[in-house]
């Protein structure tokens, strides 16, 4: 599968070429890091929504992953092809502490392919992924920013003056019919 466009490298992120470790549902994953960034793959077992998420074990290690979806019937990249400039790719840097997460919907049977690197290129260290399945209907999942600020307006008071409001004054009527 190579498409027209796709950028190659024979360094970090370029698609591998041998075995990439399979994650379990619930089961982390530990790894070294190294300069050439680690490679997983994960295939739900039912449709809905997951986590994927990245835990460095030095609160220090400030990691970068990539998540590339690969459908049932698509076919994975080339070897060599650059994950990190794919537009298809999904890329999480410090959404949980300097951790990378993913919270998205993922398909049963289909293949995700996880890339994780460090921000900076020398960075070094362990960390652990996990897949969770969070659940198959949509209102299970996060609240959308307009139905979070409905909830805010609903439940917003008014703040009460610190002063009494005052009446208007009304003008001098006397001798007016």
């Amino acid at each position: 599968g190579f498409v027209g466009g796709t950028t190659l490298t024979e360094g970090p992120g370029g698609f591998p070429a041998g075995e990439i470790a399979t994650l379990e549902l619930d089961n982390a994953a530990t790894s070294q890091l190294s300069a050439d960034g680690s490679w997983y793959k994960f295939i739900p077992a039912q449709s809905g929504h997951h986590t994927i998420s990245v835990r460095a074990a030095d609160e220090s290690l400030d990691t970068v992953a990539h998540l590339l979806p690969v459908l049932p019937d698509g076919a994975t990249p080339a070897v060599g092809t650059d994950v990190t400039a794919m537009s298809a790719a999904f890329t999480s840097d410090d959404d949980d502490g300097f951790n990378p997460r993913f919270e998205r919907y993922l398909q049963k049977g289909a293949a995700y392919y996880l890339f994780v690197r460090g921000f900076d290129e020398t960075a070094e260290g362990s960390f652990a992924v996990t897949a969770s399945f969070l659940g198959e209907d949509a209102s299970e999942a996060p609240q959308s920013a307009l139905e979070v600020e409905e909830h805010i307006e609903e439940t917003h008071e008014e703040p009460v003056p610190d002063v009494a409001p005052t009446t208007p004054r009304s003008g001098n009527n006397q001798g007016k019919n």
